[in-house]
């Protein structure tokens, strides 16, 4: 049973059961004499949660017993059964559990009493609450928490030092229950190459990178990140020389003690672990240009058996040339997406959400077969496996990566680079598995390429003010990419705006989507 749910719906229906003498025909109560009156008991189903049901039943005095109940699926299968004693002829059960997996919405009953009376009927069984559930996401309209450069959170972060960033209760993030954040990092103003780790304040800090940076460059990486018990971060700077970063919070995770098991869709935190490192030949070698590699995921870090896909932090190092990287889930063809996109020896990470193979392994595949890199993977959470139920907003859905944006060649939007300050409105909701309905926010790769100048991208949802924080920042010549989690629009749309002095390509894959109410789209 999950907790944080709203009250679920009951549905009650009537069957008629006759009393000792009398008879049913066909479907309607027919007394045998006079005295023999028809009589009406109700039954209730309501789902407990997404794998049980409790139903119950309820009648008037004047029945004999005792009196048997078989419970049946809707295929007929017997899942439940009891036998009641009917004291002083007062027909009252206590409340049956039985299991009945989500998607299944009824059961079928019988009662039948020594007398050889039969009474049939059908319930319908409330669907799973719209309320937050465990695990699930609640996208927030994106909010800046953190600008060193102004002292708005925090003060620039030193060489080689820590900061600590308050986050629960602020940018629209509850003071408690709160599993995880989703944060959009930006570095900038950085004199030396560096990187950034990013920890539950109080802890012991992870022998992993959040975000690389390199100077005169604004780069930008998300990363989802537990919080301290008091709502707090740390964020350790790794250079000997202070780096200026800007954060906003884009959303959060339901938290909470989990009864069972964990919903499918629903993330799971772990603690920050590097499961590969090419440079060691750990996990991986050297990524030669076209050539797959395998990383097995399942086992390590505390992603189990039942994890349908899992977040990773992805940094390329080394490069020889320019050229990209793709993730994806084994055993499945390459997709035409990238996660990662690398000039050289720069550094460049990205943090991706990758379907498992059903080996629970992902591959990884560098794209040109000129170029060789390094890759390092780090794993910060999973979302639990299995179909996801219906009515559970909040919960992710992984898909294959799917190119819906490429403004070189058309798709999605007008062919031709975006002019500086203009915007593209991309229809998500039915394309690339995302469905046409119940869809709160999309899992998206933003890349940036053949620009002409410095800026920016912002994404928001359609019919909504635009917002002024981002999701990538780029520089002239360089493809630059980040994750974003995306709300939608109740059209179905999204919008992208180029922030900069200059025209650039837009690339847009998604790899999964969150799954929303009813009136959230359509």
């Amino acid at each position: 049973m999950l907790n944080t749910l709203l009250p679920p719906r009951i549905r009650r229906v009537a069957l008629g059961l006759v009393a000792a003498g009398s008879m049913a025909i066909s479907g309607a109560i027919v007394a045998a004499s006079p005295a023999a009156a028809a009589t009406t008991i109700t039954a209730a189903c309501v789902r407990t949660d997404p794998n049980n049901v409790s139903v119950t039943f309820d009648g008037p005095a004047g029945l004999t017993g005792p009196a048997i109940i078989t419970i049946k699926d809707s295929n007929g299968l017997v899942i439940g059964t009891q036998t009641v004693t009917l004291l002083n002829g007062v027909f009252a059960v206590p409340p049956l559990s039985v299991p009945l997996p989500a998607g299944s919405n009824s059961v079928n009953f019988t009662v039948t009493t020594l007398a050889g009376v039969v009474a049939t009927g059908n319930t319908p069984c409330n669907e799973l609450p719209l309320g937050p559930l465990v695990g699930s996401y609640q996208a927030l309209s994106p909010a800046r928490i953190l600008d060193t450069r102004t002292g708005l959170g925090g003060t620039r972060i030193p060489g080689g030092g820590s900061i600590d960033l308050q986050v629960a209760n602020r940018g629209g993030v509850p003071s408690s229950n709160v599993g995880a954040v989703y944060l959009n990092l930006v570095a900038t103003r950085a004199v030396t190459n560096g990187y950034l780790t990013v920890f539950p304040a109080g802890t012991a800090m992870p022998g992993v990178s959040t975000l690389n940076y390199v100077p005169g460059i604004n780069v930008a990486n998300a990363v989802i990140t537990k919080l301290s018990p008091g709502g707090r971060v740390t964020i350790h700077n790794t250079a000997p020389q202070p780096v200026d970063l800007v954060a906003d919070v884009g959303g959060y995770v339901i938290g909470g003690l989990i009864q069972g098991t964990l919903l499918p869709g629903a993330y799971k935190s772990v603690s920050p672990t590097r499961i590969a490192d090419s440079r060691s030949r750990f996990g991986l070698t050297k990524l030669m240009g076209n050539t797959p590699q395998s990383l097995t995921v399942v086992g390590k870090a505390g992603v189990p058996a039942t994890a349908g896909s899992v977040v990773v932090n992805l940094t390329a190092v080394n490069g020889s040339l320019h050229s990209h990287i793709t993730a994806y889930p084994t055993g499945s063809a390459i997709p035409n997406a990238s996660n990662v996109n690398y000039t050289g020896s720069k550094p460049a990470a990205n943090l991706a959400v990758v379907p498992l193979g059903a080996d629970g392994s992902i591959s990884v595949k560098n794209g040109t077969g000129a170029t060789n890199v390094d890759l390092v993977v780090d794993v910060v959470g999973y979302f639990q496996g299995g179909p996801v139920p219906a009515q559970t907003a909040g919960l992710e859905v992984p898909l294959n990566p799917f190119r819906l944006l490429d403004t070189r060649t058309g798709n999605g939007a007008p062919l031709g680079k975006v002019a500086p300050g203009g915007t593209v409105t991309l229809q998500v909701a039915g394309r690339g598995g995302v469905p046409a309905t119940r869809l709160r926010a999309v899992l998206v790769t933003v890349t940036t390429t053949q620009e002409d100048a410095s800026g920016d991208v912002v994404a928001y949802p359609s019919g909504t003010p635009a917002t002024t924080t981002s999701v990538l920042s780029f520089i002239p010549r360089t493809d630059m990419a980040n994750l974003a989690i995306v709300r939608v629009g109740n059209d179905g749309k999204i919008k992208l705006v180029n922030r900069s002095g200059g025209p650039a390509h837009l690339v847009l894959d998604v790899a999964g989507y969150i799954v929303g109410n009813t009136v959230e789209i359509g």
